[in-house]
């Protein structure tokens, strides 16, 4: 075990961590999840009425720390949406939210879907993904309830063989769920649904699966303020990796990943020394791929590297060492479908700038980002931040088109 993935504190995902939810309590009346292989018949009614019964018993269960404390209610989490967000996207989030608690009534189109069938959610369940990479957020939010409603169904109707295909792709779908919902500014829910996926990858034992869950699970976290928990859910994941680097391309993908994600957690806790630790076990990772991966489990690679390099400097406040990584990033040798992984990058150079308060040059970055990606710019909160201080300290003359750019994605001095 490498030394800095050795530094987590818990067994990843057991009964007593700290993940954003634990199953209601063993007298709360739920039935478990039903095994792969299991002869439980379920249609989707039953299987929406036992959500909405977790969703009752999760409502009175407070959350249980590492020690076995009470800490937080589950109301704690589904705070309000942080982003600034329209009618549209707030319908978004309560659709994807009826789904995953079983609260509410559900469209009648999403509870009469067509039978389930594997290889037809398989390719539903990757174009999502593409959706996601490209920033298509509000298309991608539309899709998903009707997405999950089947992921769920298939996981329980289909037998045999592929019932674990099916349970790996509702991982997947919990994951784009989770993504989208961070976007769209419920963090709360968004650590929901990155914790449903954890649960689904566990079903069928699947190492790299569980591994990209857990990816999804700390970057869920790190938006909910929650880093601790980020850096050690992604550096038990990469521990539980490391024996597993031959196996495949992307089971080293992953735990390069994960390794960077543990990287933006601890300089987000300003520890710059393990921070930049983990940078460089990662580029073992890297110099071992070559050029970068992407699949529904990771996006990892060189070039993912370095910015992700950006990044960590921008966390840490690091200005000078920002633009000095990113004299040396060519995005554009990125994979073309990977718009937001560029434009996020494009924030962070944003940001580099703006800590050195070269707002025309922060502005320029900024304009650039969303040209890429209009919608990635528009959910992002570090974009909304950097135009808000900004806008604080406006010098029209050196910052034209300022305000129209905040116009657009909804900031109000």
């Amino acid at each position: 075990m490498s030394r800095a993935t050795g530094r987590h504190r818990f067994e990843l995902f057991s009964d007593e961590a700290a993940v954003a939810l634990l199953a209601a309590r063993t007298n709360s009346g739920i039935a478990p999840i039903v095994a792969v292989g299991s002869d439980e018949d379920m249609n989707r009614r039953q299987l929406l009425a036992r959500t909405a019964a977790l969703a009752a018993a999760l409502a009175a269960d407070p959350l249980v720390s590492i020690s076995g404390t009470a800490t937080r209610t589950v109301d704690a989490l589904l705070e309000p949406p942080a982003a600034t967000v329209g009618e549209a996207e707030r319908e978004i989030v309560a659709a994807i939210r009826r789904v995953l608690l079983g609260v509410g009534s559900l469209p009648t189109d999403i509870l009469l879907s067509r039978d389930p069938d594997v290889m037809v959610l398989d390719r539903r369940v990757n174009e999502a993904w593409k959706l996601r990479q490209g920033s298509h957020y509000m298309e991608l939010g539309q899709l998903l309830p009707g997405l999950l409603v089947d992921a769920q169904v298939a996981s329980q109707e289909i037998t045999g063989d592929q019932q674990a295909l099916a349970f790996g792709l509702l991982a997947h779908s919990y994951n784009t769920a989770s993504s989208v919902l961070r976007k769209l500014g419920d963090n709360g829910l968004a650590v929901i649904a990155a914790d449903r996926a954890v649960q689904a990858a566990r079903m069928v034992d699947e190492p790299l699966l569980v591994a990209a869950s857990a990816y999804r699970l700390a970057n869920a976290f790190l938006p909910a303020g929650r880093v601790v928990e980020a850096k050690e859910v992604a550096l038990a994941a990469a521990s539980g990796l490391e024996s597993r680097l031959d196996a495949s391309t992307a089971h080293l993908a992953t735990w390069g990943g994960l390794l960077l994600t543990a990287a933006v957690a601890a300089a987000r806790q300003g520890d710059g020394g393990q921070a930049w630790e983990l940078v460089g076990e990662a580029k073992v990772a890297a110099r071992r791929l070559r050029t970068d991966y992407a699949d529904l489990n990771t996006i990892f690679g060189p070039i993912s590297l370095a910015i992700q390099g950006v990044r960590v400097a921008a966390e840490l406040g690091d200005s000078r060492e920002v633009l000095r990584r990113a004299k040396s990033v060519e995005p554009t040798r990125l994979p073309s479908h990977l718009v937001e992984r560029r434009s996020h990058y494009l924030i962070d150079v944003a940001r580099g700038h703006a800590q050195r308060a070269d707002d025309p040059a922060a502005l320029a970055t900024l304009l650039e980002a969303e040209r890429l990606a209009f919608q990635e710019v528009r959910y992002n909160p570090i974009a909304s931040e950097l135009v808000m201080v900004m806008l604080k300290r406006e010098r029209r003359a050196a910052t034209p088109g300022l305000r129209d750019l905040s116009a657009r994605i909804g900031v109000v001095a």
